[in-house]
């Protein structure tokens, strides 16, 4: 179980993004940053045409619950699909088709999430992997920032991947290494995967700066 810290993610949330020649040329990223896996929102046929043309095998598609209809798109790479709420993940999961690798329960304090859940949240994540782990997928938790504060240590042992959002960090790169530090103490041993999100954003100097603090962290 006591595996490194083996992946660091970004995010790229930019809403209504315009897949365009605008875009960063692959070969123009550092190239410390271009070893690093991506996950990649997969959320309509344009975005995904250009995954599978960027991507990497260790690369992964990323689907919110409403677009699973395009998962057959994705060409030989790691697929995600993602839920607010378990209640609803667990009625769809039984009924999928496609093959996926990854299943992420992405609870925070939002109307997304039952109350429920988000009252029992201890006891969701471990009925969620245990589920997840049953059918062969591996289990990402991906908690808002409060949540993951709250349960992170406590859930550890049952999960293979956590996504910590630490996007309100990103433009203070000192206050990301910090936090995701913290976070990282708080779980070590045995979580398998951490990661890291950052938002794409135009200022594109702002994702490189966390995640080059991020991989500064002496996680041996």
């Amino acid at each position: 179980m006591a595996k490194i810290i083996k992946y660091i993610l970004v995010l790229f949330l930019a809403v209504g993004m315009q897949l365009s020649p605008t875009l960063p040329a692959v070969s123009s990223v550092q190239t410390d940053l271009f070893r690093l896996p991506i996950t990649f929102p997969a959320q309509s046929s344009a975005v995904i045409e250009y995954f599978n043309r960027i991507s990497r095998p260790d690369d992964i598609a990323s689907f919110p619950s409403e677009f699973t209809s395009l998962l057959s798109q994705v060409q030989a790479r790691q697929k995600m699909i993602g839920y607010a709420s378990w209640e609803q993940a667990e009625h769809d999961l039984e009924l999928i088709q496609e093959n996926i690798d990854f299943v992420m329960y992405n609870p925070e304090h939002w109307s997304n999430t039952p109350l429920t859940e988000q009252q029992n949240l201890e006891a969701v994540v471990i009925k969620a992997a245990d589920f997840t782990h049953a059918h062969g997928w591996q289990f990402a938790f991906v908690p808002d920032r409060q949540f993951a504060e709250q349960f992170l240590g406590r859930v550890a042992p049952y999960i293979d991947v956590t996504i910590l959002q630490g996007q309100r960090f990103q433009s203070d790169p000192r206050a990301f290494h910090t936090w995701i530090s913290e976070m990282i103490a708080v779980v070590r041993p045995p979580i398998l995967q951490f990661v890291s999100s950052c938002r794409w954003e135009r200022r594109a100097a702002l994702p490189k700066k966390c995640i080059t603090l991020f991989r500064q962290y002496p996680h041996k």
